[in-house]
């Protein structure tokens, strides 16, 4: 068997390489017909099928529909990200913002019901908002290895329910 090894001199070349694969990777899904599936946000004023025509590879940083896909969250973060910004890129990616009508108009529009992200860090390994229409999940227990939170993952049930399962901080240590 062969086996890849990581040694400085090469991890240039894996971080790049890593990056233009995932630009090859889906952008989001849809659960049951219902429920929309992202890393963070959607884009505003496209539909679902809009979304299908998408051209692979693409990049964030060449079209700014994926950008909001990957990076955009729901206005009630902004001030949490205001003193956050490391970089230009960061600060790009950190201005993306949907609001509660935006959200209402992309759901009614592509029939449906909600969205479930994961870009955000949750305490609590899970949070709603924009009345229950946006869950977002964060399946990293103890993050940064001091901030000792829960973490969830989310069942979809056939009848469309939704139940987030915990993993509490204490779990993943034992």
């Amino acid at each position: 068997t062969s086996k890849l090894i990581f040694v400085p001199e090469n991890n240039y070349y894996v971080f790049n390489a890593l990056c233009d694969f995932f630009n090859y990777f889906a952008v989001a899904a849809i659960i049951k017909d219902t429920i929309y599936c992202s890393h963070s946000g959607f884009p505003e004023g496209l539909s679902i099928e809009a979304i299908n025509t998408f051209k692979k590879p693409i990049s964030p940083s060449e079209n700014k529909s994926i950008a909001e896909i990957l990076w955009s969250q729901p206005n009630i973060y902004k001030e949490d990200y205001k003193s956050n910004n490391n970089s230009n890129q960061s600060l790009i990616y950190r201005t993306l913002y949907f609001t509660n009508d935006s959200l209402t108009k992309f759901l009614n529009e592509n029939k449906l019901s909600m969205i479930i992200r994961s870009k955000d860090y949750c305490m609590n390994g899970f949070e709603k908002c924009f009345n229950n229409k946006v869950l977002t999940i964060f399946s990293c227990t103890n993050y940064c290895s001091t901030i000792q939170n829960d973490a969830a993952i989310v069942y979809v049930k056939r009848n469309h329910e939704i139940q987030p399962k915990m993993l509490t901080h204490d779990e993943s240590v034992n």
